[in-house]
């Protein structure tokens, strides 16, 4: 039979929230891929080291978090580990620069691909962006 876990009181929610933060109001989730915010309000007491590993319901092992990155850690990682577990996959930040390399040509290779004959786009082959036209000149 499972043990039950223990309840994290209003109190040592506080506890935790003013160890880690003090008197800010609100913060971002500890977690370094996260992204929520979470608040004084709005936070679950996270265990660093989960009770399944030998960890205590107390002030030295809870770290403010955010609900989902609690949830989805459950009783396998500590929180250290769960924060690098999604580091090599961490998304690319939106608004991030893309680099198009384009092969330099002189005039007389770009007048050639004048001379080839390229399809008009089609409703099967539409011409989706700025980058798609230039692909079709500069291959």
């Amino acid at each position: 039979m499972r043990n039950k876990k223990k309840n994290i009181s209003k109190k040592l929610k506080e506890e935790v929230w003013i160890k880690h933060f003090g008197e800010i109001f609100s913060a971002k989730c500890p977690i370094s891929w996260c992204s929520h915010k979470i608040t004084v309000f709005c936070f679950e007491a996270g265990h660093n080291i989960p009770e399944s590993k030998g960890g205590r319901t107390a002030i030295d092992n809870l770290i403010p978090i955010c609900g989902e990155c609690n949830r989805s850690m459950g009783d396998r990682y500590t929180i250290t580990e769960f924060s690098s577990l999604h580091e090599a996959s961490k998304p690319t930040p939106p608004n991030t620069p893309t680099v198009h390399v384009v092969k330099k040509q002189n005039f007389f290779q770009r007048l050639l691909c004048f001379s080839q004959k390229i399809p008009a786009p089609t409703p099967q082959r539409r011409i989706s962006s700025r980058s798609s036209v230039r692909n079709l000149f500069y291959k």
